[in-house]
């Protein structure tokens, strides 16, 4: 006699169901927090990102919850998520800018120049990065 089993749940085509759900969840929401911070309204953007952070959460929505957790002078949030995003990668030079400032405003000055040293040339200037180079990186 044959018996068929059924896969427990978490497993098969069902966890790659739900992991394509919980992508496609995190992508929207990531579009929606870069247009709220777009808007001025990181604040929001921060509250609709924050249930989505748990283990597991895919490494663009911790980038862009990093960028609000900064906008929104949330500076242990951005460290956290730096240390759950680190090592970075090339072309994630925006984050790191982000970590480094969230490193320098919580006391860790040395961490956050070793890091800004890694990507402040890499990235377009602005008021903003230029006044958080000069402070974590010294200079005129």
């Amino acid at each position: 006699a044959v018996t068929v089993s059924t896969p427990p749940p978490g497993t098969g085509t069902t966890a790659r169901r739900e992991a394509a759900d919980r992508a496609q969840r995190e992508s929207a929401a990531v579009a929606d927090a870069k247009r709220l911070v777009a808007e001025n309204r990181a604040a929001a953007a921060k509250k609709l990102l924050l249930p989505l952070a748990v283990p597991g959460a895919g490494r663009e929505v911790r980038k862009q919850l990093l960028e609000t957790a900064v906008l929104t002078k949330d500076y242990r949030l951005a460290v956290e998520q730096g240390d759950l995003l680190a090592p970075f990668r090339e072309g994630e030079e925006v984050s790191m800018f982000y970590v480094s400032v969230g490193l320098y405003e919580t006391g860790r000055k040395a961490e956050a120049r070793a890091l800004a040293e890694r990507c402040v040339a890499k990235l377009r200037s602005s008021a903003y990065l230029d006044y958080y180079a000069k402070r974590i990186l010294g200079g005129p």
